[in-house]
C-alpha cells in the first residue's frame, strides 16, 4: 500500500479568446486544487516464468481527500496495470 499526494496550482496566464463570463470553465483561476490517494496493488511472476522475465503488476485507489480549485471533475477511483519483459 502507499499514499500519492497530488497538488497542482492555477493556470497563470489567460487566452483572451475565452471569456470566463460567458464560459465559467475558461476562468484560469478555477483551476488546480491537491489530492491524496490511497493505493494498493499486486506483483505476479508467472511460474513457467521462473527466471524472472515476465512481471505482471495491477494497482487501484481511491482518493482519501481531494479538494479541487472550481468546476473541475473529481476522480472517485483509478485503476492501473502493466506488463514486464526483462531481458
Amino acid at each position: 500500500m502507499k499514499l500519492a499526494y497530488q497538488n497542482w496550482g492555477s493556470i497563470d496566464g489567460r487566452d483572451i479568446e475565452l471569456d470566463p463570463v460567458l464560459a465559467p470553465v475558461a476562468a484560469s483561476d478555477l483551476y488546480g486544487g491537491e489530492r491524496l490517494n490511497l493505493l494498493a496493488g499486486l506483483t505476479w511472476m508467472p511460474r513457467r516464468a521462473t527466471d524472472g522475465k515476465i512481471v505482471l503488476e495491477i494497482e487501484g485507489g481511491a482518493p482519501l481527500y481531494q479538494s479541487l480549485n472550481g468546476p473541475q471533475l473529481g476522480q472517485e477511483w483509478q485503476a492501473s496495470a502493466a506488463v514486464y519483459w526483462r531481458f
